[in-house]
C-alpha cells in the first residue's frame, strides 16, 4: 500500500542518516529532504553565542597599566580592570553551489554576531581555497569565490591561529 511504501522509504532515510559518513551524496541529500532536521540552526547559533557572549562579559582581568582613580588621596596603587573582548570568527563558504539567497543569510548572521558583541569578526571567505580572510565590523556585500567546496582551507587557516577564537561558526549549505 501507499502507507507502507512511505514508512518504507522514512526507514531508508534514517538508515542513511544514521551512516552519513558513508553514504554518497545524493542518497545524503535525498534523506535530509525526506527527513528534515528538528532543531533550526539559527537557534542553535543564537544559544551558542549567548552562552560565549555571557561569560565574556563576565571575564575582567587585572591590570597596572592605569592606576585607579577611585581613591586618589591614598599612596596605594589598586589594579584596574580591562574587559574582555570575544574573538569570534566565521568560516564563510563561497563556493557556486551556494545560492545568492543563502549568502545573504549567512552575510546577516555575521552582521548579527558582530552587533551582538560589539567586537569584529574574522571573516574567512573560501570555496577551494581561502579567498579573503580579514577582520570585519560590519559583513560585506559580496563574498569571493565560485568554486568547488573543500572546508578544509578555511578550517586549516582557523586552526593555525593563536589564540583561538571564543566561537568559530562555519557556514555551509552541507559538509
Amino acid at each position: 500500500t501507499a502507507a507502507q511504501a512511505e514508512r518504507l522509504r522514512d526507514v531508508g532515510a534514517s538508515s542513511i542518516l544514521e551512516h552519513a559518513g558513508t553514504a554518497q551524496a545524493g542518497w545524503l541529500r535525498w534523506a535530509n529532504d525526506r527527513i528534515p532536521s528538528r532543531l533550526d540552526w539559527r537557534v542553535l547559533l543564537q544559544r551558542a553565542a549567548r552562552s560565549i557572549l555571557g561569560n565574556a562579559v563576565g571575564r575582567d582581568d587585572r591590570t597596572r597599566s592605569r592606576p585607579s582613580r577611585r581613591f586618589p588621596e591614598w599612596d596605594v596603587v589598586l589594579p584596574g580592570s580591562k574587559g574582555h573582548t570575544c574573538r569570534l570568527a566565521v568560516i564563510l563558504d563561497t563556493s557556486a553551489s551556494i545560492s545568492t539567497d543563502l549568502l545573504t543569510t549567512f552575510l546577516a548572521e555575521v552582521d548579527g554576531l558582530a552587533r551582538a558583541s560589539g567586537a569584529t569578526v574574522q571573516l574567512i571567505e573560501h570555496d577551494t581555497v581561502v579567498h579573503a580572510d580579514r577582520l570585519v565590523r560590519r559583513a560585506p556585500r559580496n563574498a569571493l569565490g565560485g568554486g568547488g567546496t573543500d572546508l578544509r582551507a578555511g578550517c586549516e587557516r582557523l586552526s593555525a591561529q593563536q589564540p583561538q577564537p571564543d566561537l568559530s561558526v562555519v557556514c555551509t549549505d552541507g559538509l
